[in-house]
């Protein structure tokens, strides 16, 4: 998520790219599992507002993003199996809605 932040922070459609800032724009409280699940009844229907620049909800961007992958190692007849955490690149509309 905070690549995504910074991602909007970078096209000026959020005011900060600081991932406790907007998320506590979004939760009353980050410690809570409630609130950070959107299971709290206070803040569930929390939304970012973006700043007012013109731009399409529909545009596509690309952020990177760290992601999972399966790595095999070793010898052959005594290969091994591990996730690795890799950058990758993932995209996605502007749509401040995908935080909720």
């Amino acid at each position: 998520m905070a690549f995504m932040i910074k991602k909007l922070k970078q096209l000026e459609i959020l005011e900060s790219d600081d991932l406790n800032y907007v998320t506590s724009k979004l939760v009353c409280e980050i410690s809570s599992k409630t609130c950070m699940f959107g299971l709290c009844q206070s803040c569930k229907d929390n939304i970012i507002t973006a700043n007012e620049i013109d731009y399409n909800v529909n545009d596509k961007i690309v952020w990177p993003m760290c992601m999972p992958k399966k790595y095999e190692y070793g010898e052959e007849g005594n290969k091994r199996t591990t996730n690795k955490m890799v950058k990758a690149e993932r995209e996605g509309s502007i749509r401040l809605d995908q935080f909720n």
